[in-house]
């Protein structure tokens, strides 16, 4: 966002602001759909709520707050219907007019960082079968999971257009009407 708001044109900072609107509302969504895990857990621990969700299985409140993470990945990796920000025909690029060189490869470094984190974080919470105690192991199903939910992100990529910021406010309150139950259901244990 720094450095879309940063550069002198007039895209960049469109973009950035596209970007720190999707933040806002996202990231929030993203947290929501962690606490459904940590209402059943009582801890912020993210290792207590792994092995509880492998212990205990899945449950209806944490299908739906699994539901509402992905639908946020979506949107966290900046892929479509969500890349607002970067939106080639409509804003050239975004925050990333005037970027190159290794300046833009850092930006798209992180991103390509952020992508493998998250999804990583959503299946360590919400999917973090199979599990061997073995740590290599466990990294390499980790990778392949990643690589599955990465491919599943790539496709909704592919097959969607890209949708207008008012029809995102409105695809984010869906989510958050969905996350209100989920949240309900997970403070009476269901």
């Amino acid at each position: 966002m720094l450095g879309g708001a940063s550069t002198g044109g007039p895209y960049g900072p469109l973009g950035a602001s596209r970007e720190m609107m999707l933040a806002m509302m996202v990231e929030i969504i993203v947290m929501a759909s962690l606490i459904v895990g940590v209402i059943h857990v009582q801890s912020f621990d993210l290792g207590r709520l792994s092995l509880w969700s492998r212990q205990s299985g899945p449950t209806l409140s944490m299908i739906m707050g699994a539901a509402a993470f992905f639908l946020a990945l979506q949107v966290q990796l900046g892929k479509l219907p969500f890349d607002l920000p970067d939106a080639d025909q409509e804003i050239m690029g975004g925050p990333f007019m005037e970027a190159s060189g290794p300046k833009l490869a850092l930006y798209k470094w992180s991103y390509f960082a952020k992508q493998i984190l998250l999804a990583s974080l959503f299946l360590e919470v919400f999917i973090p079968w199979p599990k061997t105690g073995i740590v290599p192991v466990d990294m390499l199903i980790n990778l392949i999971k990643v690589f599955v939910v990465l491919i599943l992100v790539g496709v909704i990529d592919a097959v969607n257009p890209r949708i207008r910021v008012d029809q995102a406010i409105s695809y984010f309150a869906g989510i958050w009407v969905v996350l209100a139950v989920a949240i309900a259901f997970a403070l009476v244990e269901v």
